[in-house]
């Protein structure tokens, strides 16, 4: 075997790694946006600029609450509640920046699948599947499709579509923001779904 083809052969699995993880990170955002989309049928949402951007991956907006009427729930103050309760960050042994990396990965995978939670709750049903079990974070929930009353509302493709679209939208909010309140029924989030999707959204 020549020196090439070793190196090749090395070389292959991890840029194979490399894309997986990235298109991982990019279909989390894609989700999320969906995600915040249908919740704005119903509520008002806060969403907050991230610390740090990625430069090789997309990035998207914090969840910080979300507000129906006089009722405000602090997404941001709950995930962080709950995820210092997991047994995760308990070895003494791990470096704190470890430990903070663990807890910021925990509160946004548990952010998530709060999210979809409080979609089911409203009637929508996912088809979706459950990260690999680990003992350093939290098992996401991932989504292929979207169905509300029996009906398929969005597929694998239009979640990427869509959801593109939205993160963009919604991280141009906070381009220069520090946080920014969207109102329930968002007229340009609206807008992406009619042009993504050729028809109104059926949510009530």
């Amino acid at each position: 075997m020549s020196i090439q083809s070793i190196s090749a052969s090395l070389e292959n699995p991890r840029a194979r790694r490399i894309a997986s993880e990235h298109a991982f990170k990019n279909g989390f955002c894609f989700e999320q946006g969906v995600l915040l989309y249908l919740l704005n049928q119903y509520y008002d949402l806060v969403i907050k600029r991230q610390p740090k951007r990625s430069t090789l991956t997309l990035s998207c907006p914090h969840v910080e609450s979300i507000q129906f009427e006089d009722e405000i729930l602090d997404i941001d103050h709950f995930a962080e509640e709950q995820c210092k309760a997991l047994s995760f960050q308990s070895d003494s042994q791990l470096k704190r920046k470890t430990l903070q990396r663990r807890m910021t990965k925990n509160k946004i995978y548990f952010i998530q699948n709060l999210l979809i939670d409080l979609l089911r709750e409203k009637g929508l049903f996912f088809e979706s599947k459950l990260a690999k079990i680990t003992s350093k974070t939290i098992r996401l929930e991932r989504i292929n499709r979207v169905f509300y009353k029996n009906k398929l509302m969005l597929d694998c493709k239009q979640i990427h579509q869509l959801g593109n679209k939205i993160n963009n939208y919604l991280l141009s909010l906070v381009e220069t923001k520090k946080s920014f309140f969207i109102k329930q029924g968002d007229e340009t989030l609206h807008q992406f779904w009619e042009e993504e999707i050729k028809e109104k959204c059926i949510l009530e």
